[in-house]
This record gives C-alpha cells, structure tokens and sequence, in this order.
C-alpha cells in the first residue's frame, strides 16, 4: 500500500535533511502501526529499515513570494516552495527593479550580500552589503516604496536540499510587505582644510 506525505511533512523531512539520499532514509513504527487482513497488529519496528526503491527529489523549488524588503535594515526575505540550501545562495543572482516587466522598467542586480538563515530553509533573509544598499537608496525608483519593489531571480540564485536549481523567477514578483527607512543618518567622518579654510 501507499502511504501520501502531506507537503508539510515532506518540507519538514526535507529542512532536517531526511530522505535526501538512500543512505539517509530508514522507516520505524509503533506496534500496531499495520494491521494485517486477518485483524492482527504489528509488533513495533525500531531498527530503521532502509526503503527497497528510492526516488530523488528532481523537482525545482519555486519562488511563492518577495515576503519583505526593510529599507530600514537592507534586509530582503524570500518564500520558496520548499527548503532551499542556504549556504547555496548566491546574491548576484537577485534582481529589483521598479517594475514587474516591461521595456521601462528599472532594475539593480546585487553585487554581493550574504543571507543570515542557517541550514535548510523555506524562508530565506538577505542582508544587502552596504554598496548594495547604498546604491538602492540613491535610486529615485526602485523599492522606494511597496508600488516600485519588485524582484526576480536567477535559476541559479538557490539550490534545494537535493541540489535542484531554482526555477528563475523571469517576471517580477511585487514584495509583500515593505519597511520604510526611518533610521537618522549618523555623520561618520569629516575633513578640514586649514589653509582653504575649508571644512
């Protein structure tokens, strides 16, 4: 018989790195777990035992949504279909840009950033570097607002747990929520010229 894995389950076997390969899937049950024809339960399996046939995970995982964009941290968060691979992540594979598609949209590519999630994840947090960040804030029409934010990605932005690509994201997909920037900027260093007299 066939027992169906809801997708929570199978997404929480896949975050823990169960059933990833043949090596790492054994099956254990409860005594009367399985009855047979005649009404008789089961006695409990407690040695694992490995499946006779194992089929890998060969699909894709999706981006579901640009969960948020916080102006105010330069933080991005990403909803994907099932666990992705954080140490995967490449950020040049990001893109935000002003527009879902079209010939006059804007667009940034990330040129670096690293994610703050750890291990195997549906929803991944991306910190932006500070050139990133700072050339986001300059443009008058990306992510200024919910209205102008919007991202895609590359197929090879992020990896899921059996190693499958990303399906690119191609078309752009509006964040969720957005967090304004209401942090003060902080005066971090000054010259003088003392013979210009100039400061």
């Amino acid at each position: 018989f066939t027992i169906g894995i809801s997708t929570s389950d199978l997404n929480t076997l896949k975050a823990r790195g169960i059933c990833t390969s043949n090596a790492s899937c054994f099956l254990t049950y409860t005594a009367g777990a399985l009855v047979n024809s005649k009404g008789i339960p089961s006695n409990n399996l407690t040695v694992g035992m490995p499946p006779a046939v194992f089929v890998r995970d060969t699909t894709s995982p999706t981006l579901i949504n640009f969960a948020q964009f916080n102006a105010a941290t330069s933080t991005l968060m990403l909803n994907f279909s099932e666990p992705v691979t954080a140490s995967s992540f490449v950020p040049q594979g990001v893109t935000l840009q002003s527009l879902f598609s079209g010939t006059d949209l804007t667009t940034y590519t990330l040129t670096g950033g690293s994610t703050s999630s750890a291990g195997n994840v549906l929803l991944l947090t991306v910190s932006l570097s500070s050139t990133d960040a700072n050339a986001v804030k300059l443009n008058p029409y990306i992510c200024t607002t919910r209205g102008n934010c919007y991202v895609t990605l590359s197929a090879s932005t992020i990896a899921d747990v059996a190693g499958n690509q990303l399906t690119a994201q191609t078309v752009g997909l509006l964040v969720e929520s957005y967090v304004y920037d209401i942090i003060s900027p902080v005066l971090l260093n000054f010259t003088v010229d003392m013979n210009g007299g100039n400061a």
